[in-house]
């Protein structure tokens, strides 16, 4: 999965940002910054241009929110806060997977079904994507995600170029259809072919 999130997140240009952000201790010692999902393993923290321990400080995800001890802070001290962001979470491209699945299913695609950090096929088997697979993902997932600066798409095994005016399904239709052209069939099946 997180090679499919690294695909969608470069289709849509949603890789990590960075930002700064600077406030003034007047007593309270919470700090709300300005963009979320954060990735909290680049984040640093500084109070008078000295970096804080990370044991200083906790990360608030779900409200946006740092929150300093305490007995590191006076009144009047500047925290500066480095961070980077990006717009979508990892969980939100998650729901875009699996709303990309079910789109190239309901295309005459493959039906596949992403869960507990797995992908299983028509026969409930585990299987590994290929990385046809993985792009024709990923590309649908972006165009459900509606991101308009995308208007054509190309890899080794295909080329399609969008008009301005088609909608997001007309899209995901005429890439499931090309992808189906190329491919014969995107349907999983073993070497003995006995499952298809």
């Amino acid at each position: 999965m997180n090679e499919i999130i690294k695909l969608i997140r470069d289709l849509i240009n949603d890789n990590y940002k960075n930002a700064v952000d600077v406030f003034k201790y007047l007593g309270s010692n919470i700090f709300t910054l300005s963009y979320k999902n954060i990735n909290e393993d680049l984040l640093q923290v500084y109070v008078n241009e000295q970096l804080l321990d990370p044991q200083d400080y906790v990360l608030d995800s779900i409200y946006n929110r740092i929150t300093i001890n305490k007995d590191r802070l006076e009144i009047n001290d500047v925290i500066t806060v480095y961070y980077q962001y990006t717009i979508y979470s990892d969980n939100e491209l998650i729901s875009y997977v699996n709303s990309a699945l079910l789109q190239i299913s309901l295309e005459g695609g493959f039906n596949y079904l992403y869960e507990n950090g797995k992908f299983y096929n028509d026969y409930d088997q585990e299987i590994t994507l290929t990385l046809k697979e993985k792009r024709l993902i990923a590309f649908v997932a972006s165009i459900i995600i509606n991101n308009p600066n995308i208007k054509s798409y190309k890899t080794p095994e295909i080329s399609i170029t969008f008009a301005d005016s088609m909608s997001k399904e007309d899209r995901i239709k005429m890439l499931v259809s090309n992808y189906k052209t190329i491919l014969g069939s995107l349907d999983y099946c073993s070497l003995t072919g006995d499952d298809c």
